[in-house]
């Protein structure tokens, strides 16, 4: 069966507009396709959270994560002599935002729709309410808006006395997957 393939390419990050689309390569052929997506970055894939306490730089932090659901991650930071401090030996504002970024991510994986792959942090800001101390703090984090490109998510900064000691807001990036041609009978 004859079938003509066309594939679009978005310039400048914008939309695909269909009457204004551009058009980088049109081809007949005889091919009956499969077009699935790529799944380089999906959290199943990679055991993102079987993996995530075994990352290096989340073991020299002390990171775990301790919950994920659908739009939720909770992350724990065991404060140790070896945690980075700031003043009044609290724990440093750079490991807070750290926690943010890094909470915010689980979040996101969580829920990841099909086509879409991760791109990103593209915003993080943070603000600083009070101190941190304690055994332990926890960064828990919320998907409160998952757009096409762009997902919104607000983390709070737990100390282990259920204080809130700083909150962010995160603003992850995502593209969509690059579709794959594949023969039928053709695999992963």
């Amino acid at each position: 069966m004859a079938m003509r393939i066309t594939i679009y390419s978005r310039i400048g990050g914008g939309s695909v507009d269909h009457n204004f689309g551009y058009c980088i390569f049109s081809h007949w052929c005889t091919l009956s396709p499969k077009i699935d997506h790529k799944k380089r970055y999906m959290p199943a894939d990679t055991n993102f959270f079987a993996n995530f306490d075994k990352n290096p730089f989340h073991q020299y932090l002390g990171l775990t994560l301790i919950d994920t659901r659908d739009d939720f991650a909770r992350l724990r930071l065991v404060i140790k002599d070896t945690t980075p401090t700031g003043i009044g030996g609290s724990v440093n504002g750079g490991v807070i935002s750290t926690m943010v970024d890094m909470a915010a991510v689980p979040a996101v994986f969580s829920n990841l729709r099909e086509g879409s792959e991760p791109a990103g942090t593209a915003d993080l800001q943070v603000t600083y309410l009070r101190q941190a101390h304690g055994e332990w703090i926890d960064a828990e984090a919320r998907v409160i808006k998952r757009g096409r490109q762009l997902c919104t998510i607000e983390v709070e900064i737990k100390s282990d006395k259920g204080v809130i000691c700083a909150k962010g807001r995160v603003l992850y990036a995502l593209r969509t997957s690059e579709p794959v041609i594949r023969k039928e009978g053709e695999s992963n």
